[in-house]
């Protein structure tokens, strides 16, 4: 028999993380000056960020007559409201993008190495998309960060025990996963007090499916685990995101606490070899 976790292989080789997305989001959408500025960001991180697009809404405006829509010949219109912009690997997959739409800044890194320094890069992306909005009253009212991590099952199918992978006594997966049923999922949110920032909602998302991968049909197990932390009275994002170098800032701050969080989750959920062999444990990860 197999020792735990030896059928079960992290995507990369140290460690399992496809996909990390630092996110804050605005109390209101950004007006149309605003807008515009962030529509700069394409031409000022073009060698960053060479690959860039307009994130456009479609609006239409309806009539109505003697209370009924009139829904022939709806005059519509095509709005900005940010951009997407990317940078990618040799192999022509994303490894670093930043979007913005009507409230929101996300920065996605698919290529990650430590959380030093893909925080530290994706600050310079933030902080540019701050620094264009510079003059706007408006406030975050929502800080997150979200990981996904994959691993690939390479034993048997008749043989396949989730227990190899996760912990059998973690309280974050429903028991029936335990019994050697190749395809489930599992979903669970709850809320959880740092003692850094206060109450996090954590929302888990775990499936295993089939995927082709190199022509072959492989069993993946996907974890997607979103912590957010919301303001309870939101404040203007001078004073939550401060100077970029500050680590006392309360972004800085509230991202860090959070990848603590992911890191925490990741042990519930794990068998101790795989928490070792993605090296879940070690200070950088």
């Amino acid at each position: 028999m197999n020792s735990k976790g030896a059928s079960f292989t992290p995507i990369n080789q140290a460690h399992a993380i496809v996909e990390v997305v630092m996110f804050v989001q605005f109390e209101q959408e950004f007006d149309d000056s605003s807008i515009q500025k962030l529509l700069e960001l394409a031409q000022d991180l073009k060698t960053e960020l060479p690959q860039g697009k307009m994130v456009q809404r479609f609006e239409a405006t309806a009539t109505f007559e003697l209370g009924k829509l009139q829904s022939q010949n709806m005059p519509t219109s095509i709005k900005a409201v940010g951009v997407d912009l990317q940078s990618t690997k040799n192999d022509d997959t994303i490894a670093w993008r930043l979007f913005t739409t009507n409230n929101t800044f996300s920065v996605h890194c698919l290529d990650y190495s430590t959380w030093i320094d893909v925080w530290n890069q994706a600050k310079q992306y933030l902080y540019k998309a701050f620094q264009k909005i510079g003059e706007t009253n408006n406030k975050i009212s929502i800080m997150g960060l979200k990981y996904i991590d994959r691993f690939l099952y390479e034993g048997h199918e008749e043989e396949y025990t989730a227990s190899d992978l996760f912990n059998i006594n973690t309280d974050l997966i429903f028991r029936y996963a335990f019994s050697s049923i190749p395809i489930w999922h599992n979903n669970v949110g709850w809320f959880e007090n740092l003692e850094e920032i206060g109450a996090c909602l954590n929302q888990l998302n775990i499936s295993t499916v089939y995927e082709n991968i190199s022509g072959e049909q492989k069993h993946i197990t996907i974890i997607d685990h979103n912590a957010v932390y919301r303001e309870e009275v939101p404040k203007d994002f001078p004073l939550i995101v401060g100077n970029k170098d500050d680590i006392n800032t309360s972004l800085h701050r509230t991202m860090n606490a959070l990848h603590s969080m992911n890191k925490r989750v990741l042990t519930r959920l794990l068998t101790e070899q795989m928490a070792r062999r993605i090296n879940l444990n070690a200070g950088v990860a």
